[in-house]
C-alpha cells in the first residue's frame, strides 16, 4: 500500500540563485518565485503538509559551505525523506560533473567559486538513515549527473552518482533524481514567465494533480507528467524550447517515493466492459508505413554518393555501426514514445557531432530535431508547415597570417506556427533534405 513521506519526519533544502555578478551567467528573475511558490506548495496541508521549519530556503547562497552545511542540516534531523532542489546556472565540467553556479561565480574557475554537485550527492549518499532521497535539478546540463546512456540504462547509472557503483547503495534505500534537462541541453527560463518552464510544470501538477493517476503522487508519476507537458510547452521566436525532462532511479525505486497528495484524484467505480463493442475500422496503410516506404528508396539513392551527409535507416539491431550514428540513434531514442519507433535519421554534420546534435530522426509518429535542444513534429502538424533552402554568405580563415575569404554556405529553413528553425549548413551537399519533407508533408 502506498504512502506519502513523513511530513514530519521529512527536511527540504530549496536553493537558488538568480542575480549573478559576472557578466557571462544571464540573471534569472524566476528563480526567486520558484523558491516561494515551491515552499508555499510543499507545506500546503492539502498537497505534501511540510511543517514550515522543515523546509530550509537558501536565495543568494554565498558559499558552497552554505548549501553543503544545509544539506548536513537536513540529514541530521531526518527520518524519512530528504529533498534537495536547485534552480540557477548548471556548469558542466568532464563527464559526470555538474557545478551549481552561486552569485559570485565565475565560469572559468567552477572548482572553487561554484558548489560541486558531488559534495551533496556524497552527503546523501552516504546518509544510510534515511530511507529515501530526492534530488531535482532545475538547470543547464543537469543530465550531466544521470549520464549519458539511454533512459532505462540511465537509471542504473545514477546509482553510481558521480563515480561510487550501485552496490554501495542500500537495497532498501529510495534514490531518486529529476533534471530539466539532459547533458547537453539548455533549460528554459522564459521571458514574461513568473517561474521557470521546469518549475512551473511541475507546480501545476502539485497543485493541479494527475488526472486519472492513483490517490498519491510518485516521483516517476511527476516525471511522466512533466515530460507530457513540456512535450507541449508553446515556443517563442528567439528563445530555446525547454530542456528534455530526466529522470534517474536506481531499482525503478522513483515509483516507491511519494510526495504529494494527487488533488486530481476521483474514486469511481470501474466501468463494466461494453459486451458488443463497435469494431474500429483499420487504415489499409499507416502514415509510417509511408514514409518508412518512401525513405527506403532515398536512403538507396543518396547513400552512394555521399555516406556521411546522407540519410541512414535505423536497423533493429545494428552491426558495425559508425561511432557518430550510434549517438545520434542512442540520443534520439531517449525522446520517444512507448509506442514510437525510429525509421531514419539524417545527420548534416558528422563530423562536429556532439552526442546526437546536428541530427533529424524520421519516427513513426513524427520528425524530430536536435540544435542540441529537442523539437518535435508530429505528422498530423506538418502540414502548416513550410521548407526553404537559404544561403548566406561568411568568411572563413585562409592561411596561418588571419587572412579570411567568403564562403557561401546553404541552411534549411523549416518554419510553421509552434516553430522557426534555421539549420545551419544543413543543405550544403544537396537540397534533397527539403525534398523528403516536402514528399513526407504530401503524405500527410
Amino acid at each position: 500500500m502506498p504512502s506519502l513521506s513523513d511530513p514530519a519526519g521529512s527536511r527540504v533544502v530549496l536553493v537558488g540563485a538568480h542575480t549573478y555578478e559576472h557578466p557571462g551567467l544571464k540573471n534569472v528573475p524566476a528563480v526567486a518565485n520558484n523558491l516561494n511558490r515551491l515552499k508555499k506548495c510543499l507545506t500546503d496541508p492539502s498537497i505534501w503538509g511540510l511543517p514550515e521549519e522543515n523546509v530550509k530556503v537558501i536565495e543568494q547562497p554565498a558559499t558552497q559551505s552554505e548549501v553543503v552545511d544545509a544539506v548536513v542540516d537536513a540529514v541530521k534531523h531526518a527520518t524519512d525523506t530528504v529533498l534537495f532542489y536547485y534552480v540557477g546556472h548548471g556548469l558542466p565540467d568532464r563527464p559526470k560533473e555538474l557545478y551549481l553556479a552561486l552569485p559570485t561565480s565565475l565560469p572559468g574557475r567552477r572548482f572553487d567559486t561554484t558548489c560541486r554537485f558531488e559534495y551533496i550527492a556524497d552527503k546523501l549518499r552516504h546518509a544510510s538513515h534515511i530511507p529515501r532521497v530526492v534530488v531535482i535539478l532545475d538547470c543547464c546540463y543537469a543530465g550531466t549527473v544521470l549520464g549519458t546512456l539511454s533512459e532505462g540504462d540511465a537509471a542504473e547509472e545514477l546509482g553510481e552518482l558521480a563515480g561510487q557503483t550501485l552496490d554501495l547503495l542500500p537495497p532498501d534505500r529510495a534514490y531518486a533524481v529529476l533534471v530539466a534537462a539532459e547533458s547537453t541541453e539548455l533549460a528554459a527560463a522564459p521571458q514574461g514567465r513568473d517561474l521557470t518552464a521546469y518549475t512551473e510544470t511541475l507546480l501545476k501538477c502539485l497543485t493541479d494533480g494527475k488526472p486519472g493517476g492513483r490517490s498519491l503522487l510518485s516521483l516517476e508519476a511527476l516525471h511522466e507528467y512533466i515530460r507530457a507537458e513540456l512535450r507541449r510547452w508553446p515556443l517563442v521566436e528567439g528563445e530555446h524550447p525547454p530542456g528534455t525532462p530526466g529522470l534517474g532511479s536506481p531499482r525503478g525505486s522513483a515509483g516507491q517515493v511519494y510526495i504529494a497528495k494527487n488533488r486530481a484524484f476521483k474514486q469511481t467505480a470501474p466501468t463494466p466492459p461494453d459486451p458488443n463493442p463497435e469494431p474500429v475500422p483499420q487504415e489499409s496503410s499507416s502514415v509510417a508505413d509511408l514514409v518508412r516506404d518512401y525513405l527506403t528508396k532515398q536512403v538507396q539513392k543518396e547513400q552512394k554518393t555521399y555516406e556521411e551527409h546522407a540519410l541512414h535507416l535505423v536497423p533493429a539491431r545494428p552491426v558495425g555501426e559508425k561511432r557518430y550514428l550510434r549517438l545520434a540513434r542512442e540520443g534520439h531514442l531517449r525522446k520517444l514514445e512507448p509506442s514510437e519507433d525510429l525509421i531514419a535519421l539524417w545527420i548534416w554534420n558528422p563530423f562536429l557531432i556532439s552526442k546526437w546534435q546536428s541530427s533529424l530522426a524520421f519516427t513513426t509518429h513524427g520528425i524530430r530535431i536536435t540544435l542540441p535542444n529537442h523539437y518535435f513534429i508530429p505528422y498530423g502538424e506538418l502540414q502548416g508547415y513550410t521548407f526553404e533552402v537559404i544561403s548566406r554568405t561568411e568568411r572563413e580563415p585562409v592561411g596561418a597570417n588571419g587572412g579570411t575569404m567568403p564562403r557561401t554556405v546553404y541552411d534549411l529553413l523549416i518554419s510553421g506556427p509552434r516553430m522557426k528553425l534555421q539549420l545551419a549548413e544543413a543543405c550544403k551537399i544537396s537540397s534533397a533534405p527539403k525534398q523528403w519533407l516536402e514528399d513526407i508533408q504530401a503524405y500527410t
